[in-house]
């Protein structure tokens, strides 16, 4: 009958959305009850499906804004407590449990590490193990450099220059010198294995290489440490959340996978909505950060510029493979939507799965 519903409940306005995707070989949608409790959806053969409304109640007579296809359907509707068109207001706070941060130690000094591609196993540092002597942590992955001082810097330019046996570290890259990893080749600023030639990380000053760890792995003794490109840029979104008041946040993200950047504009409309999804023989609820996104493959294009320009708009880069399953994530569940609601101004309609 169908392959996914989907209900947004905005508790704050007493609304709710259906989005329903039906099956190949459905009939197109003739008529939709709305209960209590849940929607009866009749197919044009007559057939018909249920969908249980779950964690509210809704407004028999509520239903608004009905489209019905061979393929979606969609509809607003009220939830029981709140009238059409009325209005409450709601304090949404900064949970524990939505943001994230560095909360242990990653890496000792004076202790020995290899390091090794992740994609080949090969070793990409020298025979013996790096013993490094100051091991600090960067206060995050995405602010500028400047912030990182509680004075200004007048002489010089700041830069993050380790010296051969130091190593900067964030939640998911680290800073080393290119000397401790001679098993690496460059090419337009972009540091590849030397034995498989995937992409493990970035040049950031003549000497310095800018690693990610879902790209390599620091091994030491039988431990590994190492990280999952989504879980990373996941974890990066909810820790800019932590420094924001707001419940709508606007991002740039950027990647250099060869000669020149690519850019993913990134535009949270609610941080945390719950949202019922609907497969047959499953129910899953749960809380999403609401989405419109853009891909963009080279910097000449009219929005970004306009986003760089806002002072507002923090720009994080992110390794390659983090842009490609944050992509894929994305594009995944923009498909829910049908084409009348799945894309506005250029910008594609999507849900982050923030808080699995």
């Amino acid at each position: 009958m169908f392959e996914i519903a989907v209900i947004e409940f905005r508790p704050f306005l007493g609304t709710a959305y259906l989005f329903v995707t039906l099956s190949q070989d459905s009939k197109s949608c003739t008529k939709v009850d709305l209960s209590e409790d849940n929607f009866n959806i009749i197919l044009e053969d007559d057939q018909s499906f249920s969908i249980r409304l779950m964690n509210f109640k809704a407004l028999p007579s509520s239903i608004s804004s009905l489209m019905c296809s061979n393929k979606y359907i969609f509809c607003r509707f009220c939830t029981d407590g709140s009238g059409s068109g009325a209005f409450q207001a709601e304090v949404i706070l900064n949970k524990p449990s939505s943001v994230m941060c560095i909360s242990k130690t990653l890496f000792e000094k004076d202790i020995g590490y290899i390091v090794e591609c992740k994609n080949c196993h090969k070793i990409l540092s020298s025979d013996e193990e790096i013993i490094f002597q100051r091991v600090l942590p960067l206060p995050s992955d995405w602010s500028d450099i400047n912030d990182w001082f509680c004075h200004g810097h007048t002489v010089g330019s700041l830069t993050v220059e380790p010296n051969r046996l130091d190593l900067l570290y964030s939640q998911c890259l680290v800073y080393v010198n290119k000397g401790v990893v001679p098993n690496i080749i460059t090419k337009n600023d972009v540091a590849l294995c030397k034995f498989c030639f995937s992409w493990i990380g970035l040049i950031h000053k003549q000497n310095t290489v800018k690693l990610w760890l879902n790209t390599t792995s620091f091994i030491r003794e039988s431990h590994r440490i190492e990280t999952e490109p989504l879980s990373d840029v996941l974890g990066s979104i909810r820790a800019i959340f932590q420094t924001s008041l707001n419940n709508s946040i606007q991002l740039i993200l950027r990647t250099k996978p060869d000669e020149q950047y690519n850019y993913l504009l990134l535009w949270i409309l609610e941080k945390e909505l719950p949202v019922t999804f609907y497969t047959p023989g499953e129910i899953r609820v749960r809380h999403v950060a609401k989405v419109l996104f853009k891909y963009i493959n080279d910097g000449d294009d009219l929005v970004l510029d306009q986003w760089r320009s806002n002072v507002n708009i923090d720009q994080l880069d992110i390794s390659k493979n983090m842009m490609l399953q944050l992509l894929e994530h994305l594009r995944k569940y923009n498909k829910l939507f049908s084409e009348k609601f799945s894309k506005t101004n250029d910008f594609f309609v999507s849900y982050l799965f923030l808080y699995d």
